[in-house]
């Protein structure tokens, strides 16, 4: 199977992808501060292009150090290494033409599940469980991060101010991230429970 040929049998709206969340939705939607939200799939391409390479140029990719996420119409681009993207919201088809201009992209979306972390608390929740620095004079709108969360390997994502955080992680992982969250929001509840 050649790589065009895996990218165009990616799921599309017509086939489903079954949601590793599903049982937990009510669970979710029960806390409202922070919100804990499933992310929508959208497809996700991994691009290995070198900084200065020809793919880098076309797709308009900053060099490192500059940006760890880059906005185009229809996808985003999030920076994980020196040479290394994930692009975020291209379509199957989208991917086969750029394909046929010789770009080297995988289809990895199977490989992440996702789930979105806003309003009151999200930072403070988060920092529960992780390392980094969100303050927003370190980490705001735009930024990325490959980093540890509650013993896992999430991608971060600050994808608003009010804020909002996006985690992307394993499918495997779901569930577990899910409850630790759940458990980790209880000290944000405001009706006395």
């Amino acid at each position: 199977m050649t790589a065009e040929t895996f990218l165009l049998s990616t799921p599309g709206p017509a086939e489903a992808r079954r949601s590793p969340l599903q049982h937990r939705a009510a669970d979710l939607a029960a806390v409202s501060r922070p919100t804990l939200r499933e992310q929508a799939f959208e497809p996700i391409l991994n691009l290995r292009a070198a900084p200065d390479s020809r793919e880098a140029r076309e797709l308009g990719l900053p060099g490192p150090g500059r940006a760890t996420t880059l906005s185009r119409p229809g996808w985003q681009g999030l920076w994980l290494g020196p040479d290394e993207w994930l692009l975020v919201g291209r379509t199957g088809r989208a991917a086969a033409e750029l394909l046929e201009d010789g770009l080297r992209l995988v289809d990895v979306s199977a490989n992440y599940a996702g789930l979105l972390v806003s309003g009151p608390h999200a930072r403070d929740l988060l920092e529960k469980a992780i390392t980094l620095d969100l303050h927003p004079r370190a980490f705001g709108p735009g930024h990325c991060a490959q980093t540890t969360f509650a013993r896992g390997h999430v991608i971060l994502w600050q994808v608003g101010l009010d804020p909002a955080y996006r985690l992307m992680f394993r499918p495997s992982f779901a569930t577990y991230f899910a409850d630790w969250l759940i458990d980790a929001a209880q000290e944000f509840r405001t009706d006395g429970a």
